[in-house]
């Protein structure tokens, strides 16, 4: 018959050390990983959402800066459908490839939802932007905000 005591990995577990301690430990290192996602989904339940934002391109360059999102009131989705209407030239919707109608809704919402004074200088324009991936990874964070504000 085998001896069992050798499948037991005392080599991971160090001298003196309980299966108490090592829970605790385990229990510890999860609360430190999980509390500042808990906090961040805190803050995104406020209408008002401060936010760090990081994008690097597939050539190397790197944007960042802090953005302050603020989900829109029934008025100012009317103003982002109108802007939306504007920056397609009042084309149908349908009539527009899936890229164009994304860009037309991303560059609205974005000009509307995005507080203008809290936004980096290379996000001042967004329809200057040359990258669709960057605005599309910043609307990502805006539409995750706004679903969790709103409960979706």
């Amino acid at each position: 018959m085998a001896d069992l005591n050798k499948l037991k990995p005392t080599h991971l577990i160090p001298e003196g050390a309980t299966a108490e301690d090592l829970k605790a430990q385990v229990a510890a290192t999860q609360a430190a990983v999980t509390a500042p996602e808990d906090e961040r989904k805190a803050r995104m339940r406020e209408r008002s959402y401060t936010f760090p934002f990081t994008f690097t391109d597939a050539n190397g360059k790197v944007y960042e800066g802090t953005f302050t999102n603020v989900v829109p009131d029934i008025r100012t989705r009317l103003s982002i459908g109108t802007l939306r209407a504007q920056i397609t030239g009042g084309l149908d919707f349908a009539a527009l490839d899936p890229l164009t109608r994304d860009l037309a809704l991303h560059v609205a919402h974005l000009t509307y939802s995005l507080d203008e004074k809290a936004r980096p200088t290379w996000a001042a324009n967004l329809l200057g932007l040359f990258n669709h991936q960057l605005l599309r990874a910043l609307w990502e964070e805006v539409a995750l905000h706004e679903a969790m504000f709103l409960g979706l």
